[in-house]
């Protein structure tokens, strides 16, 4: 998968626009066939993937003898659809701020259970949002690739207005350790993901025999979070009233609840208090 893929489909395309599109962005003028070769596109679902890509304004579709060519429109139009979803994403984002922060402390708070969020560009937006309006206290547990020049940034600012601690897998963090000075930073006294992941790579040797069998379906599922759980795992807790829980499952769209349910809340505070007593600090 390209970048440029990779980005269509955290922004909600499906994975066949996602290869449709970049490919005639890189070709501009294809027929099916040929967007089959090049994209990788079953050729069955072409016409209906053609389809939802003229309704959403980036294709036309012409006649050419028998069979159809698909020509992509300019790139001022492609850019300007996307420019103009940046804007409603910012004006949705402060808007979710501005109610946020109109029932913080209010009772109805604790009436809304969670936010669903997904796509990476979407969780980042959320932690940087989070960090910036956070009254008194983080504390986080993120994989490093979380940590980009905004965040660090925004670290900075408030780091002299609320209590900021940051928790690492190990003391292996590379430049954010000069990147993030003034900054409390802790890292695990044992690598728990190592053993975490050594355990759910050989799960089949702690459960009941399954030989002659082929190996179950769970298995998989269970390998695969082994080999992205470092990736995918993360925790942040927000002044003790609302936590950020990435779901720890390989799905191809990484999503994260937060949470202001008391319920849910005291049971995340209670597992980041956990892992920072199990931490060293930097």
């Amino acid at each position: 998968m390209n970048h440029l893929e990779k980005l269509l489909q955290d922004l909600g395309f499906t994975q066949y626009e996602a290869q449709t599109l970049a490919t005639l962005i890189r070709y501009k003028m294809l027929s099916a066939r040929e967007i089959h070769k090049y994209s990788g596109v079953p050729q069955p679902k072409i016409y209906e993937t053609m389809i939802k890509l003229q309704q959403k304004g980036f294709i036309d579709i012409y006649p050419k003898k028998k069979k159809k060519v698909y020509l992509v429109k300019p790139k001022e139009v492609i850019q300007e659809y996307f420019l103009n979803y940046s804007r409603k994403v910012q004006d949705l984002g402060q808007k979710s701020i501005e109610i946020i922060d109109e029932i913080y402390d209010t009772e109805e708070a604790e009436e809304i259970p969670f936010i669903g969020i997904a796509g990476e560009s979407a969780l980042q937006e959320y932690i940087h949002m989070l960090i910036d309006t956070a009254k008194e206290t983080i504390i986080a547990f993120l994989p490093l690739d979380h940590y980009d020049e905004k965040i660090i940034s925004i670290l900075h600012k408030r780091k002299n207005d609320i209590d900021i601690k940051l928790i690492f897998h190990d003391k292996n963090i590379g430049d954010l350790e000069k990147q993030l000075i003034g900054i409390e930073k802790y890292f695990l006294k044992v690598p728990a993901f190592d053993i975490i992941k050594n355990i759910l790579e050989n799960i089949e040797d702690f459960l009941p025999s399954v030989s002659e069998q082929k190996e179950p379906y769970s298995f998989q599922i269970i390998k695969e979070i082994a080999i992205h759980l470092e990736n995918i795992f993360g925790l942040m807790i927000i002044d003790w009233k609302k936590s950020f829980f990435k779901i720890p499952i390989p799905i191809p769209l990484p999503m994260a609840i937060l949470s202001m349910l008391p319920q849910l809340t005291d049971f995340h505070n209670r597992g980041i208090k956990k892992i920072l007593e199990s931490s060293i600090k930097f």
